[in-house]
C-alpha cells in the first residue's frame, strides 16, 4: 500500500494587526503606482504640448519676425503720409483752379516728394505756382494756352495735288499735324521720305 501524504499543518497566522497593516500597505501602494501612471502619462503629454509650443513658436518668430513687421509698418506709415500729402496737395491745385479729373495728371507731373510726415504749405504753394506756370499744364488752371511755333519740319513741303509726290523729311513723317495735313498722300503712298 501506497502512503498518503499526510498535509502539514499551515502554521497559524498570529493577528497580532500585521495583517491589516500589510493590507493598508499595499492599498497605499496600488493608489501610488496609479498616481505615478497618471504622472508619467501627464509628463509624456506636456512634453508633446511642450514641443508642439516650441515648433509653433519659431512658425511664428519666423512669420512675424521684426524685420517683417518692421517693413511692414514702414509701408504703412509711408502710405499714410502719401496720403496725407497727396490731400493737402490735392487741395491746394483745386484752391488754384485745376479740375478734379486733372488732379492725377497734375500730381505726377508736380514730381512731389513725401518726406516728411506733414506737407510744407509754402513749399506746395510754390509746386502749385510751378505747375501753372509750365506751358502745357497752366491750361489745367484757367490759363491762355500757350502759342505753340512749329517745330522743325512742321508745316513744310509741297501742298498735295493728285498724283503728284511728297518729300518729307523724317520730323515732318512723325509731326501729327502734318500727318494729319497730308493725310490724303499718305494713304495713297505718294509721300517719298529724304532723310
Amino acid at each position: 500500500m501506497s502512503e498518503m501524504a499526510t498535509p502539514t499543518p499551515t502554521p497559524a497566522i498570529r493577528d497580532d494587526g500585521r495583517g491589516e497593516l500589510i493590507g493598508r500597505l499595499k492599498a497605499k501602494l496600488k493608489d501610488a503606482m496609479l498616481r505615478l501612471k497618471a504622472a508619467e502619462e501627464r509628463a509624456t503629454r506636456a512634453e508633446g504640448s511642450v514641443e508642439e509650443a516650441r515648433t509653433a513658436a519659431q512658425q511664428a518668430e519666423a512669420k512675424y519676425s521684426t524685420d517683417a513687421l518692421k517693413a511692414e509698418l514702414d509701408r504703412l506709415q509711408g502710405e499714410v503720409r502719401t496720403t496725407k500729402h497727396r490731400t493737402a496737395f490735392d487741395a491746394a491745385l483745386t484752391e488754384a483752379g485745376a479740375p478734379k479729373d486733372a488732379l492725377d495728371l497734375l500730381w505726377r507731373e508736380s514730381g512731389w516728394k513725401t518726406e516728411a510726415d506733414a506737407p510744407d504749405p509754402a513749399e506746395l504753394g510754390k509746386t502749385v505756382e510751378a505747375l501753372k506756370s509750365r506751358a502745357d499744364l497752366g491750361r489745367f488752371f484757367g490759363e491762355p494756352p500757350l502759342e505753340r511755333k512749329p517745330g522743325p519740319g512742321r508745316g513744310q513741303g509741297t501742298p498735295v495735288r493728285e498724283g503728284s509726290r511728297i518729300k518729307a523729311t523724317t520730323a515732318q513723317i512723325r509731326d501729327p499735324d502734318w500727318c494729319w495735313r497730308n493725310r490724303a498722300a499718305l494713304r495713297k503712298g505718294l509721300v517719298d521720305q529724304i532723310d
